[in-house]
């Protein structure tokens, strides 16, 4: 088996859906974590200047989504075929337009321009994409969003979701959707998940 190596900050981030990958899959993995300090030390060492970065047998891969897209297909969480993996792109970039759509609001320091911000976001490109979301989960029938076994999407929008949740935000838009609701809770709920989640770092984001 390879020796593999994330190394990401102190955080959830970019790494927690490889983080989750990993660990769904029951693959051993090194979860090396660095301090913002480390960080200048550590950038003009790494492939492209950026985290995370995999290493597997002193190999090193760089940026979130080409570490995710080839974690997928080792550790068959791609779909069973051609067409599910499509599919599972699909709504990765969905995620990712979602996530865009966020970015002014993270960026933005004064309070009121904040909240004004996250409302719009909220009503004009969130809520319509957990709508979207719970016809998929609904039509597919098997709790997950692709085919009858868990793939990478399904990771990446339950640490959107989880961290949400942590963090306090658009739980009112996420309870409109039981079917998301449902989702979350078979995820977290799956016992090496489960067990990740009770033990990783406590961080805010």
């Amino acid at each position: 088996m390879p020796h593999y190596k994330l190394t990401y900050f102190n955080l959830m981030g970019r790494a927690e859906p490889m983080r989750l990958m990993f660990v769904y899959a029951g693959v051993p993995y090194e979860d090396h974590r660095i301090e913002k300090e480390q960080w200048a030390t550590l950038k003009p060492k790494t492939p492209h200047g950026q985290l995370p970065v995999l290493e597997e047998d002193g190999k090193e891969l760089s940026q979130s989504m080409a570490i995710s897209n080839y974690l997928a297909r080792k550790l068959g969480l791609d779909g069973k075929d051609d067409w599910e993996s499509a599919k599972v792109q699909e709504l990765m970039g969905c995620l990712d337009d979602v996530k865009q759509a966020f970015r002014p609001w993270m960026g933005e320091t004064d309070v009121a321009k904040k909240a004004e911000i996250f409302q719009k976001v909220e009503k004009e490109t969130l809520e319509p994409f957990l709508t979207r979301l719970s016809a998929i989960l609904k039509k597919n029938g098997s709790g997950f969003f692709v085919g009858t076994k868990p793939t990478q999407v399904d990771f990446h929008l339950f640490h959107v979701f989880n961290w949400w949740q942590q963090a306090g935000m658009a739980q009112g838009a996420v309870k409109k959707h039981p079917e998301i609701v449902k989702f979350v809770e078979k995820i977290e709920n799956m016992p090496k998940i489960k067990e990740w989640l009770g033990k990783r770092p406590k961080t805010s984001m």
